[in-house]
């Protein structure tokens, strides 16, 4: 794999992650040129997640049945949050960029929430993100189902 396939400060593109799934932090490189704590590399290992994955792909489902992808933060083996990629046609956000994303994170009170968010989590949740790839320990693919409020389902 060739340094072509470095992101730093920056997530790989939808058609990379076609490819290359998995991804972890390049820290081995940190001082060549162009490369910082925040470059990403594919992992050695793209056919499940691992303990070295810190990102893989997966893929959200909306309420109105709408699919993107998403890069899947993982933290010593445990999801933290995922990233959701949306293309310019899409109602989900406003954006500059051919392709955007924005966040999810699996913290917050809904009480909390202005009305503006709540209006829109409305007409999206609920949802559920998958992972394209399994799991090393169990050998399913990563599932969580998000409620109305955009908060994880236990």
């Amino acid at each position: 794999m060739g340094s072509r396939l470095r992101y730093t400060g920056k997530n790989p593109s939808i058609e990379v992650l076609a490819t290359y799934p998995n991804w972890t932090n390049a820290y081995d490189e940190e001082g060549l040129e162009g490369q910082d704590e925040t470059t990403l590399k594919p992992e050695n290992v793209q056919t499940q997640i691992t303990d070295e994955t810190t990102f893989t792909a997966g893929d959200i489902e909306f309420a109105d049945a709408r699919t993107l992808p998403v890069l899947i933060s993982v933290t010593f083996g445990e999801v933290t949050g995922f990233h959701v990629y949306a293309d310019p046609e899409s109602p989900y956000l406003s954006y500059d960029e051919k392709w955007s994303m924005w966040s999810i994170w699996s913290q917050g009170d809904p009480a909390e929430l202005d009305r503006a968010e709540r209006w829109w989590k409305s007409q999206h949740f609920p949802a559920r993100v998958t992972s394209r790839l399994p799991l090393s320990t169990s050998g399913a693919q990563w599932e969580v189902v998000l409620d109305q409020d955009g908060m994880v389902v236990e």
